[in-house]
């Protein structure tokens, strides 16, 4: 998944999306995988501790952090290559195939629309210009490295982690996690919805809703699901905002409102469903919010469902799946920070 050719402007990036034969899905990064490959590696160094090359696990730890901040300015035009002897990477013209792109098709049959709709990759190929994944100013993630799409995105935001970058990571960039750890907590609490604690998809710098793919404010999505477990572990492992447990009362109490059981995966921020399905990932982080919320009926009812919930199987494997397993890992007690051994 690491870019390796130079013609690419996310070199030293990773490819955020790969079929499981190697095959490319995309060519540019999200910065939340990068996020989570730091974390690990660090954590990775304390517990093995370090040896050469690609298993010094410190090394490649500060090599990604470093290029998350310091990622040069480079333009490239598609299409891209991840590596250098690979062939050219082209979008595909019409969505990846998912229950809801599914749904969508057959009520645009129904109604005698064409389908697939004209896919946003289509058109002739402009030049990309790749940078850092964090905006200075605003000392936030970036929803994407490229720099012709701005914003952030609340899911992105893990102060628990920066928190330990801030005291484990390169030297010259400590401060600088210290501070997006203060901020991404204050993200949390400006950009969630104020009755629900929905976060929204995407966010301006500003904290302003940002503008989605079809030309709407950005709504409670799949990104979105993340976002309670991520203020819930950083109250977990620091306690050092009380608004979390707030934010996490409130979710936590919108959605049994609507059902544990049955609640949808898209909601306006003010709580009106997007969608009909039940998601398993969903349900699995909003559990984890039970680290910062107050203990009582709603708290255990979540965990419980996600006890009772089978594994994820089949084509939601993937986002589902992952979310199933991390927060199995955190509500057991297994997603925990390791110190360097003394």
């Amino acid at each position: 998944m690491l870019t390796t050719d130079p013609k690419n402007p996310s070199v030293g990036y990773f490819a955020w999306s790969m079929g499981t034969d190697g095959s490319p899905r995309a060519t540019g990064a999200a910065p939340d995988g990068e996020e989570y490959y730091a974390m690990a590696l660090y954590f990775a160094a304390h517990r093995w501790g370090n040896g050469k090359g690609i298993y010094d696990y410190q090394a490649e730890a500060d090599k990604i952090l470093r290029g998350m901040r310091h990622h040069p300015l480079l333009t490239g035009t598609p299409p891209f290559r991840i590596h250098p002897n690979d062939p050219p990477f082209v979008q595909p013209d019409k969505p990846w195939p998912s229950p809801n792109n599914r749904a969508a098709e057959a009520e645009a049959i129904k109604q005698g629309k064409p389908w697939p709709p004209r896919f946003r990759f289509t058109g002739t190929p402009r030049p990309v210009t790749v940078g850092p994944m964090v905006d200075e100013a605003s000392h936030m993630i970036r929803f994407v490295p490229e720099t012709n799409i701005g914003g952030t995105d609340a899911s992105y935001h893990l102060p628990a982690f920066y928190e330990l970058w801030a005291r484990w990571g390169p030297k010259e960039d400590r401060a600088f996690w210290a501070r997006a750890a203060d901020v991404s907590r204050d993200l949390f609490t400006k950009v969630t919805g104020s009755q629900t604690g929905l976060a929204p998809d995407r966010s301006n710098f500003d904290l302003t809703p940002a503008t989605g793919w079809d030309g709407k404010p950005s709504a409670f999505a799949y990104d979105s699901w993340r976002t309670v477990s991520n203020w819930s572990v950083d109250y977990n492992w620091w306690g050092k905002d009380a608004r979390q447990r707030v934010l996490s009362d409130r979710i936590q109490a919108f959605l049994a409102g609507q059902g544990v059981h049955s609640f949808v995966d898209r909601y306006s921020l003010d709580g009106k469903p997007e969608s009909s399905r039940h998601s398993v990932g969903m349900l699995a982080t909003t559990a984890v919010g039970g680290f910062a919320a107050t203990p009582g009926v709603n708290s255990k009812a979540f965990l419980q469902e996600l006890w009772d919930t089978p594994v994820p199987s089949g084509e939601q494997r993937y986002f589902d799946g992952m979310l199933y397993l991390m927060s199995m890992m955190h509500a057991g007690g297994e997603f925990r920070i390791i110190e360097p051994k003394r």
